[in-house]
């Protein structure tokens, strides 16, 4: 059956008929997704920032690599595919989701452990705040109840991701990102734009003095 082409391969992989009709999608025809966090600086939480497609995980950390930390400075960065992110619903008004959620009774006496991320304010980034004990999700979100629950600071939304499911950047590799502290171009605070407006505005007043 012929199908149209286009200058998007989204719209070509398609498969769509001149007469408007669409085959049906080819299990797999493009990467998966992997979420993507960094480490800004040591003793900081690692921050979600984005996402990248990838064949794999370690590509995807590749990818990650190359498509965020030339943006922000950090010193670390994890992965982990977007199908082993578990997520509550988002709470509306700062309300906090903990309230949703039946604590823990106990510690946990399962051997796996998950990584747990609140996310404090629609629009920011969710963070990282440890790791829990616990069977599966369910027992993890209230594992993580029990251990980072916070009046003071409601978390609207809990990521939870199997620590074994996410790809963390090893402590001997961490020389990776030892150069990026230098390229101050990247920051626009190296740019000292303020200074110099200030300087422009002090000349002109100068100037209109004389």
């Amino acid at each position: 059956m012929a199908t149209l082409q286009s200058l998007d391969p989204r719209v070509t992989r398609l498969g769509i008929s001149p007469e408007g009709e669409q085959s049906e999608k080819q299990e797999l025809d493009q990467f998966e997704t992997f979420e993507v966090f960094l480490q800004p600086k040591e003793g900081r939480p690692y921050e979600h920032v984005g996402i990248v497609h990838a064949p794999n995980i370690d590509l995807a950390f590749l990818f990650g690599k190359e498509q965020f930390s030339r943006r922000f400075t950090c010193v670390a960065m994890a992965v982990a595919a977007t199908r082993d992110v578990k997520t509550t619903h988002v709470t509306e008004n700062k309300e906090n989701v903990y309230n949703t959620i039946t604590p823990a009774n106990g510690e946990s006496s399962a051997t796996d452990r998950y990584e747990v991320f609140h996310l404090y304010k629609r629009g920011q980034h969710v963070k990282h705040q440890g790791s829990v004990p616990a069977a599966d999700y369910q027992e993890a979100l209230s594992q993580a109840k029990t251990a980072f629950d916070d009046e003071q600071k409601p978390s609207l939304c809990v990521w939870l991701i199997k620590a074994e499911a996410m790809r963390f950047v090893d402590d001997e590799d961490k020389d990776l990102w030892d150069t990026l502290s230098e390229k101050l171009y990247r920051d626009a605070l190296a740019y000292k734009a303020g200074d110099k407006l200030k300087q422009f505005k002090e000349s002109r007043a100068a100037a209109a003095q004389a």
